[in-house]
């Protein structure tokens, strides 16, 4: 499988194999995972659902307690992430740079 990354540690062109790209994927085992595991945490979806929280104080005080809770959740029992979560995690394309680019320009 070919993947186009062009973030950091990736190569000149940003063409990889997949073992090329977990290789540039090495450096971020940690922080994929607690990705990962914070998309399936009810308390971390319902921050992302509120997310214009920021603007108004009472409502921010009010959401502390699930601020603390996704984070224990998220940081709770992570497994190791697979190719398919890096490329979510990183943002990665599958397939050659030049036709991911091209239809990308195009839509």
């Amino acid at each position: 499988m070919k993947i186009c990354y062009t973030g950091v540690g990736s190569r000149k062109n940003g063409q990889h194999s997949e073992k090329q790209f977990l290789s540039a994927m090495k450096q971020y085992k940690k922080d994929c995972a607690v990705f990962i595991k914070s998309l399936t945490c009810k308390a971390c979806q319902k921050i992302v659902k509120n997310s214009n929280v920021h603007k108004n104080l009472d409502k921010r005080l009010k959401m502390m307690p699930l601020f603390e809770k996704c984070r224990k959740c998220k940081n709770k029992t992570r497994k190791q992430c697979n190719v398919k979560e890096y490329i979510d995690f990183s943002g990665a394309l599958v397939g050659n740079c030049k036709n991911v680019i091209n239809k990308k320009v195009n839509v």
